[in-house]
């Protein structure tokens, strides 16, 4: 079963997480960022009419909204240079964020001492605001543009269109089913069911939410999701010591006719036992 290459960016971490932090692109990648953000060039005013929880409300949501999820198959080595330019950048707001809440809470305590506040102190204006949301918006539009070239020059990775989703999706419901079927086949075998069932919710999920989101969306995906599925058959007929048959069965919605398949299953795999003998 292959493991998945966690992308660390803002659909795993959330912005707000981030926030009021020093340095955010360092503790994310452990590096100096090249980029920096346009936001850090600004000035401007506050708008009395917006609150500053509405401007981070307001930059949280975009950012969320872009995010870049390593089950929709981003993960893959092409993706790589587009994605950890995107992270730089959407990381580079972050900072400049960081920079003007930090501003904010000086005034704050210029305020409650009732002091005078220094004119290089503005916090999160409406200028530097929306500077960081266009800068956002600029990073998804050209991570967006370069995901579509890649998937142009590699047609695994291009998305599904309506009637190759329907297919995918019964195609994999049916192997589903065949290793649903297993554990209805062999209930005695406690130990390498429970194996199999929980192998079987790692690979697509355990809630409806987890199993859409981890749904593949690509031939790439959808054949290492095929190759995890066979492995998890190949495994439980080492786990209770018996030769895969050719033939297996989809567990269906009838009762009866998953019994007579379970004994056929049976019959069948003590078959695929003794045609292996014969051959050694």
């Amino acid at each position: 079963m292959k493991k998945k290459v966690l992308i660390l960016t803002l659909g795993a971490l959330c912005a707000s997480q981030l926030w009021n932090s020093d340095n955010a692109s360092a503790i994310v990648t452990g590096e100096k960022n090249p980029y920096t953000s346009k936001a850090l060039l600004e000035m401007g005013q506050k708008n009395k009419n917006i609150s500053l929880d509405q401007y981070k409300d307001s930059l949280e949501s975009v950012m969320n909204f872009g995010a870049v999820d390593g089950d929709y198959g981003y993960d893959q080595p092409e993706y790589k240079e587009a994605i950890d330019t995107y992270q730089k950048k959407i990381f580079a707001e972050i900072d400049a964020i960081n920079k003007f809440l930090a501003e904010e809470k000086k005034i704050e305590r210029y305020n409650k001492k009732s002091l005078s506040i220094p004119i290089n102190i503005l916090g999160l204006t409406q200028q530097r605001y929306s500077a960081i949301y266009q800068g956002i918006k600029e990073s998804q539009n050209e991570l967006k543009y370069k995901i579509e070239n890649i998937e142009e020059r590699h047609s695994d990775l291009k998305k599904f269109d309506w009637e190759r989703e329907r297919e995918v999706r019964d195609e994999l419901n049916e192997l589903e089913n065949k290793i649903l079927m297993l554990g209805q086949a062999f209930p005695k075998k406690t130990e390498a069911r429970l194996d199999l069932y929980n192998k079987l919710d790692m690979i697509v999920g355990f809630s409806e939410e987890e199993r859409e989101k981890r749904h593949p969306k690509n031939e790439r995906l959808l054949k290492e999701r095929i190759e995890d599925l066979e492995t998890i058959i190949d495994e439980f007929f080492d786990e209770i010591n018996e030769n895969r048959p050719t033939d297996i069965p989809a567990l269906s919605d009838n009762e009866e006719n998953n019994k007579v398949r379970a004994k056929k299953l049976r019959e069948d795999t003590k078959e695929a036992k003794k045609i292996y003998i014969k051959k050694k």
